[in-house]
């Protein structure tokens, strides 16, 4: 699972997936995303504008890092994550920064919860959703389209493609019980760890990769390159994700709190401090 956003990578979509689920769910990619590197240009050139939620300071040094890393000077992956983080303002400031990620895993992990407690009925019908004599892809996507933000902004455009990447978990446990959706009457805790953990780390890191692409793309030998790199970052983010949400217990967190909102912002802010201090 996961995106790759430079030269608009292969999803790594699951087999299990439809082939025009991602195509009815997601943002367009680039059309010219996919173009050969261009030769390596230097940094104020390329970028002329520091984001307007970045500080210039460590914007440059994250694109520096990222350029070494992706051209193959260095194998060291944790600077330019650390440097995008302090680039933020440090790990509290880019937990901030993911308002849209964090509101949006409010709505998962509540959509999560009442599956758990009330069943796929109750909870589709409270959605306005109906199931019934409908395929699968477009029950999820309905739900996509309502607990997922429209792509309207580059944040935006992050939070529903990791949402969608955390819907391959829910369509595969259909999918492999005979495409019955009644299975998720059984939802565990297990699964339910796992949903969230995906869309918190496919969201980390799709925001990184979405402000460095360009580092990616004029500095790595092929585009072939910028996917084995790039997955080494996101089995690393995976794994801080993973780690930080086992210690916490997911099943600990109540989603139908009305303090979710801070127990969403530590977990973030958990996972920011580490991938901030891993140098």
């Amino acid at each position: 699972m996961g995106t790759s956003s430079s030269y608009g990578g292969p999803k790594g979509k699951s087999p299990l997936l439809p082939d025009d689920f991602y195509d009815k769910n997601e943002p367009v990619d680039n059309p010219g995303a996919d173009q050969d590197p261009s030769p390596v240009t230097p940094d104020d050139q390329e970028d002329p504008a520091t984001p307007n939620d970045l500080t210039p300071k460590y914007w440059s040094d994250t694109k520096t890092l990222t350029s070494k890393y992706a051209s193959g000077n260095t194998s060291d992956y944790k600077k330019p994550l650390s440097a995008h983080i302090k680039a933020y303002g440090g790990a509290g400031k880019a937990s901030t920064s993911a308002k849209i990620g964090k509101t949006t895993t409010a709505k998962l992990g509540s959509f999560l919860s009442s599956l758990s407690t009330n069943g796929i009925k109750s909870t589709l019908d409270n959605y306005g959703i109906s199931y019934q004599n409908r395929s699968v892809d477009e029950v999820l996507g309905d739900l996509v389209n309502i607990l997922a933000p429209t792509p309207d902004t580059k944040e935006d455009a992050v939070a529903r493609s990791a949402f969608l990447d955390a819907m391959e978990i829910l369509y595969n446990e259909i999918s492999q019980n005979g495409g019955n959706i009644e299975i998720l009457n059984n939802l565990n805790t297990q699964t339910f760890s796992n949903i969230i953990k995906v869309y918190i780390s496919s969201y980390i890191f799709q925001k990184f990769t979405k402000d460095v692409e360009t580092r990616f793309e004029k500095n790595a030998k092929s585009p072939e390159n910028v996917l084995e790199k790039e997955q080494i970052i996101k089995e690393y983010i995976d794994g801080v994700v993973a780690n930080t949400i086992n210690k916490i217990g997911i099943e600990n967190v109540n989603f139908n709190s009305k303090t979710i909102m801070k127990q969403i912002d530590l977990i973030y802010q958990s996972c920011y401090d580490v991938i901030e201090g891993a140098l």
